[in-house]
């Protein structure tokens, strides 16, 4: 739905962000996020309440109101009341179940090293080791372009099979490798398969797999932008790589599990609590994606089974139409047909009666081009034509 800034406006200042949001199917925080992305602003806390006391409170005016860029607002079906509980129900079950699982502790140093984080560390190692060595030398290295190939947005990233996918900087490498050690051994336990696999997006991707069903995760840190150092500060490394501006990670690290088929998956930032901290949760969404995306696969398989059904239905629509449309217009064109057969026949009639009337008797050669003329009208008129075929059919 497309909305001018002064509509949307209007929309806020008319009723409560929570009951806009229900409507449009937002959270609240979304779709004050929509507003301020658009500057436009919203009630303060209290304002309604202080209206509903029948106090008058003044407004802020619409920032630069000729501004009137079309708003985008996604449609989306509206949250009830009965959608607000089921949503709570689930949160509880949730809740319940990782009580369930119960805490679990990332170890602060690894204490048995998981092949794969053997692996991931091994190869980080040697990126860093080469890097350490192109900063200290003045010109760019034989093999820079391993160097460059590992480096993604200012963090380091493993490029070769067997590795987790994780993107940090060397800063936060061994937490992020101390949480994926941890996090492998725990999934092992709960009968999760860790398997490097082929893919062309994320090389050396390590995923998890339950009951034939594959889960990805990941680790990566944010970043930021600054502007790049003055080059003769930089090294010719850093001078080939950061041009203009410099991403700069933010030390926070992300965790990610995803189920690709079913498109569900969850992320964990590092905020008031570390991702340490939501390990259970991170556990318990790996065990609960197996089932949910095997159930996703039989739905989508019953939504083309659906389609499948509905396509044969419109096909089969479509074609009595098209028959029923060319009957018609077969018939079209025999009334036609059948109208100057009628013509024609009385015209042979009118015919033979002014012959007689003229002449007293047919000659030869009128009685020949008269019976020919009756003969062939005969043998193309459209009735006999299609009682002969409505018969044989």
């Amino acid at each position: 739905m497309n909305l001018s800034r002064r509509q949307l406006y209007d929309l806020v200042w008319s009723k409560p962000i929570l009951s806009l949001a229900k409507e449009y199917g937002f959270s609240d925080v979304g779709f004050s996020r929509i507003c301020r992305r658009h500057n436009i602003p919203l009630p303060p806390r209290g304002y309604w309440a202080k209206v509903s006391a029948g106090f008058k409170i003044s407004q802020p005016p619409l920032p630069n109101p000729h501004r009137e860029g079309p708003v985008y607002i996604p449609p989306r079906k509206s949250i009830t009341d009965v959608d607000i509980l089921q949503k709570k129900k689930l949160l509880a079950q949730e809740k319940s179940e990782v009580e369930t699982i119960g805490v679990i502790s990332v170890p602060d140093q690894i204490i048995s090293l998981h092949k794969i984080t053997q692996s991931t560390q091994q190869y980080f190692d040697k990126i860093i080791k080469k890097i350490d060595q192109a900063k200290k030398s003045k010109s760019l290295p034989n093999d820079y372009y391993s160097i460059i190939h590992s480096i993604y947005r200012g963090r380091l990233q493993c490029q070769q099979a067997g590795c987790f996918h994780v993107t940090v900087s060397e800063a936060l490498l061994v937490r992020a490798l101390n949480l994926l050690d941890a996090l492998v051994i725990e999934l092992e336990k709960h009968g999760f398969k860790i398997q490097s696999i082929k893919n062309k997006e994320v090389k050396g991707a390590v995923v998890a797999v339950k009951d034939n069903e594959t889960i990805t995760f990941m680790v990566s840190e944010g970043y930021k932008y600054q502007v790049a150092e003055a080059p003769q500060k930089m090294t010719e490394l850093e001078r080939l790589i950061y041009p203009d501006k410099k991403p700069v990670a933010t030390g926070k690290l992300t965790f990610s599990v995803y189920a690709a088929e079913a498109r569900l998956g969850r992320n964990w930032t590092d905020g008031k609590r570390l991702i340490e901290l939501e390990f259970s949760s991170i556990i318990h969404e790996f065990i609960s994606l197996v089932p949910r995306q095997k159930q996703a696969r039989i739905d989508e398989l019953a939504r083309q089974e659906l389609r499948k059904e509905e396509t044969r239905i419109f096909r089969e629509r479509e074609s009595r139409r098209y028959l029923e449309q060319s009957i018609y217009k077969e018939a079209l064109q025999e009334s036609e047909l059948f109208k100057l057969h009628k013509q024609l026949e009385s015209y042979l009639n009118y015919l033979e009666v002014q012959y007689l009337e003229k002449y007293g008797t047919f000659n030869e050669r009128a009685l020949a081009w008269i019976s020919t003329a009756r003969k062939i009208a005969n043998a193309n008129n459209p009735v006999s034509r299609r009682l002969e075929i409505l018969g044989n059919e």
